[in-house]
């Protein structure tokens, strides 16, 4: 069976962080929760009931490869949508609050993740947030207060585990 590459290891190990939560389990229906290693779940039409949601969504990285004599690292960004659906400025700020929260629990959920048998995630960060009415580029239009909380893993690896062995 083929190992699961380490980019998929640390989406679904943020996801964990979060269904750990019990607070967020209350707010954020399981329905609403978009995560993308599943089927679609995105909705065409949002309802009340589809409020408010949660989306992990990839922005990138940068790639350090050969930056050692034997090693090779990459900077994997992940952003959290949160769209509420809400003009309540408490609405956003909680789930702001409770997914800092959460993500400070990275060691636990990331930590123990191996490649190649590697502990392979070294560093976990949130980096910035953008907050506002809306934001019709990554909420699809939703209405109501929204956040965008952007992080960042750091993955190194032993450069000879990357190279596909010659045919």
């Amino acid at each position: 069976m083929t190992e699961k590459d380490p980019f998929t290891q640390v989406y679904e190990g943020l996801w964990a962080a979060v269904d750990a939560v019990p607070d967020i389990n209350t707010i954020v229906r399981p329905g609403n929760r978009i995560n993308f290693t599943k089927p679609d779940l995105t909705k065409r039409e949002i309802a009340t009931a589809d409020l408010p949601e949660l989306q992990l969504v990839l922005e990138g990285a940068v790639y350090g490869l050969h930056t050692t004599s034997s090693g090779s690292k990459v900077v994997k960004r992940y952003t959290w949508i949160i769209s509420t659906g809400s003009f309540l400025s408490s609405d956003v700020l909680s789930l702001q609050w409770m997914l800092t929260r959460a993500m400070c629990s990275w060691k636990q959920y990331l930590g123990s993740l191996t490649w190649s048998s590697q502990h392979f995630v070294k560093r976990f960060d949130l980096v910035d947030e953008t907050a506002g009415i809306s934001n019709p580029e990554y909420n699809r239009g939703i209405k109501g207060w929204s956040a965008v909380m952007r992080c960042e893993v750091e993955m190194h690896f032993g450069t000879a585990s990357l190279i596909y062995p010659e045919p």
